[in-house]
């Protein structure tokens, strides 16, 4: 991932930004099936629902 506003968002929250993306998806009412066999990232996907809501960063992120 090399989008430098996901990245800051990312870093701001203590998330990789792929939990950020995963998170917008989710809020935006997609269905999200991320695909991992790594524990860590298996792990790292459950906790995108941790993530705070981001819905301040839609515009943002949407523009990309």
């Amino acid at each position: 991932m090399t989008e430098e506003v996901v990245i800051r968002i990312a870093q701001a929250h203590g998330k990789s930004p792929g939990q950020v993306l995963l998170r917008h998806m989710v809020q935006l009412g997609v269905a999200v099936i991320p695909k991992s066999s790594h524990p860590d990232r298996i792990k790292q996907n459950i906790d995108t629902y941790s993530l705070i809501d981001i819905h301040t960063y839609r515009t943002i992120i949407c523009n990309l």
